[in-house]
């Protein structure tokens, strides 16, 4: 192994010639780690993020009986009242309300915008839609309801804006070439460290947990950005490479077995995250309630979650995730899968036995419906969205959340379950 080129100069210096002639001395391995901790003591690397998976150390969950709002569309904080009104009526004690704004977003309609992108709490980290998370959070409170504040982590549209160079890294299969994401590189220490600020922020105001969006998730192409370069080859002696992660088999991408080590390295990443805002956040509250949503297939599919989305729900439970929301939106599924509509039903059903089976205790899994049509925003009839938590509620007792748009849906067959 050479030394680097720094050690060879100024040779008359007693300290740098002994320092040269040590590292010449050293395997491989030893150079590496040693050079590592070097950097990291004069500050050129941060230190590594502790081991993932850390057991929660709460007992028991509530069950959520929720209500997941993509747009209030009232156009006062009082019309707003009269929502929340109308959810608590139902049966609903958990409101999940979105505190952040990318393009293409709609603002909430009971506040005065001051940008198009941002937060809707206080925080010098990011623009400030509106600090309404506060006001929000007393109303909902009022009103016997919990508030959940359901948070970005990668999708920061306004931070890639400002640093494009925070982006993360994707291998393109027809371009063959490592091209930048969409979203933010979760191994990059400036990331992590600007989550950890402005997740401790969100943690300043009177909510009862977060939920992560479900963008907390790196694609199978994702993860190979230098950071993620170096700490592979830390861990591992070697670097990443397409050539070593995917092949080709009749035209069609395939994983070769360097790439399942590889998933699983991404998802323990993933892991070491959620500790760190779990981390940060405490020092602000504590006692807070964290959800994961979790995609469909890797309940179902889990060696294909692991795969597609980095995802494995079981560690995750194992950790400091309080609960785990199952994404079960029927016609998505519908259409992804190309199911008639009684075999989706019934694949609900199966989902929530195999969800159920992940946790010590059913009511850690909460089962998203949809109650809208995703590309029409309209409200889904009453009879569709009773058949859909009847379907659910074949497979067990979980939690319960319909994700809804700017129009409420039919309330009655909600109210038919959650006061059950």
């Amino acid at each position: 192994m050479v030394p680097p080129a720094f050690l060879g100069r100024n040779r008359s210096l007693p300290f740098l010639a002994w320092f040269r002639k040590t590292f010449q001395r050293l395997p491989l391995q030893a150079w590496r780690g040693l050079l590592a901790s070097l950097l990291m003591l004069v500050g050129c690397l941060p230190p590594p993020l502790q081991a993932p998976t850390t057991p929660r150390d709460k007992g028991p969950v509530p069950r959520v009986l929720g209500a997941q709002v993509t747009l209030f569309d009232s156009p006062s904080y009082d019309a707003l009242g009269r929502s929340l009104d109308e959810m608590r009526a139902a049966g609903v004690n958990t409101l999940f309300f979105r505190v952040f704004q990318n393009r293409g977003d709609r603002s909430h309609g009971f506040v005065r915008s001051q940008t198009r992108v941002g937060v809707y709490f206080d925080t010098d980290e990011a623009p400030v839609v509106a600090d309404a998370l506060g006001r929000v959070c007393a109303m909902a409170h009022a009103r016997g309801l919990r508030v959940f504040a359901w948070m970005t982590t990668r999708q920061c549209g306004w931070l890639l804006e400002k640093r494009p160079e925070l982006a993360g890294w994707r291998f393109d299969p027809v371009r063959r070439d490592i091209v930048r994401t969409a979203g933010l590189d979760l191994f990059h220490p400036e990331v992590i460290e600007y989550l950890q600020r402005l997740f401790a922020d969100l943690a300043r105001h009177p909510i009862d947990g977060v939920l992560f969006q479900d963008d907390l998730v790196l694609r199978h192409t994702e993860g190979l950005g230098p950071a993620a370069q170096r700490q592979y080859r830390q861990r591992f002696g070697h670097g990443l490479t397409p050539e070593r992660l995917f092949g080709r088999r009749a035209g069609r991408l395939v994983y070769r077995e360097e790439f399942w080590r590889w998933a699983v390295w991404k998802n323990e990443q993933i892991l070491r995250v959620i500790d760190a805002l779990i981390d940060s956040a405490a020092q602000r509250r504590a006692g807070l309630y964290w959800a994961l949503n979790g995609y469909y297939e890797s309940v179902t599919q889990p060696r294909e979650g692991l795969a597609w989305y980095a995802q494995d729900l079981r560690r995750a439970l194992r950790g400091r995730i309080d609960y785990l929301c199952i994404m079960a939106y029927h016609r998505q599924i519908m259409e992804e899968m190309a199911l008639p509509y009684e075999e989706t039903l019934a694949y609900l059903a199966g989902m929530t036995r195999t969800a159920i089976g992940m946790a010590e205790h059913p009511h850690r899994i909460i089962m998203k419906v949809q109650s809208l049509d995703w590309h029409t925003e309209s409200p889904l009839p009453a009879a569709e969205l009773s058949q859909v938590f009847h379907a659910v509620g074949a497979g067990g007792e979980t939690g319960l959340v319909y994700v809804r748009g700017k129009n409420p849906p039919p309330l009655a067959p909600v109210r038919s379950v959650y006061q059950r």
